[in-house]
C-alpha cells in the first residue's frame, strides 16, 4: 500500500513519526517525498532520522551516504522529521499484520533511558492496551508514552495510568518516546491493539483532522 501521513512543518517545530508500512529504503522514501526538509548547505542531508543511543543525539540521514540511503524504515522505530510545506509524507510498503517487537535500552551518553519508537500499523492502536502489555518494560520513574505535541509550555503529551487513557489512541504513523527499564527491554505491539478512531495525533489541529478514521492519512491500495 501507499500510506500518506501529515508531518509538521519545520517552522512549527519537528515531528515524531514512524513508518506505518515496511520495506521501503530511505533513498526511495526521500525521492518520493521532495518536501522532506533539507539542510540548506547540503540538500542531500534530510531532517529525518532516529534517536541514536550510541551518540545520544538524533541522526539526520543523507541520501549521498550509502549506509544511510540504504537503511530500511523498520516497523516500530520512531523518527524525528519535518516537512517543508506542512503537508504529507508518502510511505510505500507492506502492511504489518503480526506482532512487532522493538528492543529498547537504558544506555548512552545522554538521555540514557529514552528510546524513540512508534506505531508500526496503518491503524490506530489502543493506548491503554499498549501500556498494560508493556508495563514491566518502562522505567518506573518515567512510565508512559511521551508524545511531542509542539506546545511551548512543556512539549509533551503523556499517556500513563494516571491520565485518562481508557479511550486514548495512538495515531497511525505516530512516533513517541519511552523510558526503558534498567538493563533494557522489549516493547511489544500486537494486532489486538489495532482499532478504529477519529482523533488527532499528538500535534493537534492538523489539516482534515477529526473527520474520519484516517484523519491525517490516506491509504491507496
Amino acid at each position: 500500500v501507499i500510506y500518506r501521513r501529515h508531518v509538521n512543518i519545520i517552522t512549527n517545530g519537528n515531528d515524531l513519526i514512524s513508518a506505518p508500512v515496511t520495506g521501503e529504503t530511505f533513498d526511495v522514501f526521500a525521492a518520493n517525498n521532495t518536501n522532506l526538509f533539507e539542510n540548506p548547505g547540503n540538500p542531500t542531508e534530510k531532517l529525518f532520522g532516529p534517536f541514536d543511543k550510541i551518540t545520544g543525539t538524533y541522526l539526520t540521514y543523507d541520501t549521498a551516504i550509502p549506509a544511510e540511503a540504504n537503511v530500511i524504515l523498520e516497523p516500530g522505530i520512531g523518527y524525528r522529521a519535518a516537512s517543508s510545506d506542512n503537508s504529507t509524507f508518502s510511505f510505500e510498503g507492506v502492511v504489518n499484520t503480526g506482532n512487532i517487537n522493538v528492543n529498547i535500552v537504558n544506555s548512552g551518553p545522554t538521555n540514557a533511558e529514552w528510546n524513540l519508537i512508534g506505531n508500526p500499523y496503518p491503524s490506530y492502536i489502543n493506548g491503554l492496551e499498549f501500556l498494560t502489555l508493556n508495563e514491566t518494560q518502562f522505567d518506573p520513574l518515567s512510565f508512559g508514552v511521551y508524545g511531542y505535541d509542539g506546545d511551548a509550555s512543556d512539549g509533551w503529551t503523556i499517556l500513563n495510568f494516571s491520565t485518562p487513557v481508557a479511550d486514548a489512541l495512538i495515531a497511525p504513523g505516530q512516533g513517541f518516546l519511552v523510558a526503558s527499564v534498567l538493563g533494557g527491554g522489549t516493547m511489544a505491539f500486537t494486532p489486538s491493539m489495532r482499532t478504529k478512531g477519529n482523533t488527532d495525533d499528538f500535534i493537534p489541529g492538523l489539516p482534515n483532522s477529526g473527520t474520519n478514521e484516517i484523519s491525517n492519512a490516506h491509504v491507496k491500495l
